[in-house]
């Protein structure tokens, strides 16, 4: 790009970063070919100077007023052009150290650069300088404050929600699975398992079980809250599996596999602060002429001072501590729900949730009419092992009628209680294809129980 320069009138080779004419040093300069603001400033002044054969119109500008002012120039400090232009700061005056200087041709010492008033006939020019002096440097900068704004925006963006989901809030909104097992070592056993949390597992800790329990009775266990092994008394040995609760785990029921569980002949570890537990084969019930039935604990094992408490209305029923005799009179042919406590352990319920009805008992009771029912309820059944009608009727009458069990016998082989009966009919006629019928009438034993012959055809 070329300038010209409006100090010295030369034309040289520049770019956007040109400050000054690389002539006279001068900051005012054109773009070359660009029409110049031409107008002279009013307190400018024309004036000839006269030196040997040359006549050259100069213009003299000082800022102020210069009429009746003389300026001596010697040929050689003129260049070519016919209307050069000298700027005299506001400071030089005619007669001054410069001048003088200049005068009587000594070096003028350089002073630091002024600033140059600016006019109207130079405003454009200073405008269009500065726009050049900056415009390189403000895009720089505009680009610069770009980058570093989308530097922190990207920044903003990684750390705030939208952009960065924090792994505790996943772990809250995301559905957590439980795996849980029993795993045998070295004749211990031990709870192991994992927590998956979206696509994260981490293994399940110990510490972070809050009880144990088996899971068919809801009957808890004692656990070791640093290695997770599992203590446990005999009555637990066999396939066991376990049901967990875990700290902060709202989600399905954990449930271990099942598992053999063994002492291996090895008395069990004081943490399983084994008691001996009530079983159900060791309740039983009978019932007595007066109308009385008793609750009896048949179990050899000797309980100390634990006490028992019994309901005969269900599991949910009132429980009344020692009571072991009850009068039933009043509840003839009723069922009643025997269920009885242990301290610190779940209900046990008689013959596994078994029923019984309540006999009949006093003085009151038709005896021969029951015979009766019996007998041809007994006599079906025996003619048509397959009769479930009558096979119902003669258990409920043989059973229910009376506090003892009934005897049965065939082929002059004894059965105790109704199922022994049902389990030889049912073999027998499906093997062997037999079918039975009655001896004689049913008996009354002291009203106690049934006794009931057959002979085999």
């Amino acid at each position: 790009m070329k300038y010209n320069c409006r100090n010295c009138g030369s034309v040289f080779e520049g770019d956007d970063f040109t400050l000054e004419c690389p002539k006279c040093d001068s900051t005012e300069f054109d773009i070359y070919g660009e029409k110049a603001d031409k107008q002279k400033p009013e307190s400018s002044i024309e004036e000839k100077v006269e030196k040997g054969d040359k006549t050259v119109n100069i213009s003299v500008s000082d800022g102020a007023s210069n009429s009746g002012k003389t300026v001596f120039i010697r040929p050689e400090d003129l260049n070519k052009d016919a209307n050069p232009t000298v700027n005299i700061p506001p400071s030089s005056k005619s007669g001054s150290e410069d001048f003088q200087n200049h005068k009587e041709g000594k070096q003028i010492p350089k002073k630091p650069d002024q600033t140059t008033p600016i006019t109207d006939s130079n405003k454009s020019n200073v405008k269009q300088l500065a726009k050049k002096k900056s415009s390189p440097f403000t895009i720089i900068i505009i680009i610069g404050l770009i980058l570093i704004l989308g530097a922190a925006g990207l920044w903003y963006f990684s750390q705030s929600d939208s952009g960065k989901v924090d792994d505790k809030k996943e772990v809250l909104n995301t559905e957590t699975e439980v795996k849980v097992r029993i795993e045998e070592n070295e004749g211990a056993f031990f709870i192991k398992g994992s927590l998956i949390e979206g696509n994260q597992e981490k293994d399940l800790q110990a510490k972070d079980i809050l009880a144990v329990y088996r899971a068919n009775d809801r009957r808890e266990v004692n656990f070791n809250k640093t290695t997770g092994q599992i203590y446990f008394c005999q009555d637990m040995e066999g396939l066991t599996a376990f049901a967990l609760e875990i700290s902060e785990y709202n989600g399905p029921e954990a449930i271990t596999n099942g598992i053999e569980l063994s002492l291996f002949g090895k008395l069990p570890a004081p943490e399983a602060q084994c008691r001996h537990r009530l079983e159900s084969r060791f309740i039983n019930i009978s019932f007595t002429s007066s109308c009385e039935m008793v609750v009896e604990i048949t179990d050899p094992h000797d309980y100390g001072d634990e006490s028992f408490d019994v309901s005969i209305s269900g599991k949910e029923g009132e429980f009344i501590k020692e009571k072991f005799k009850w009068n039933v009179e009043a509840m003839m042919g009723q069922a009643v729900d025997v269920w009885v406590k242990q301290p610190s352990f779940t209900p046990v319920a008689y013959s596994q949730n078994d029923t019984r009805v309540i006999p009949n008992c006093g003085n009151d009771v038709d005896w021969d009419a029951i015979k009766g029912k019996l007998a041809i309820a007994a006599q079906k059944y025996g003619a048509n092992p397959d009769d479930r009608v009558a096979s119902q009727e003669v258990q409920e009458l043989s059973m229910n009628s009376l506090p003892g069990k009934p005897i049965f016998i065939v082929d002059g082989k004894e059965l105790s209680g109704f199922s022994a009966l049902s389990t030889k009919f049912r073999i027998d006629h499906m093997n062997e294809g037999k079918t039975f019928e009655l001896s004689s009438q049913p008996q009354l034993i002291n009203k106690r129980y049934w006794k009931i012959e057959y002979n085999s055809k």
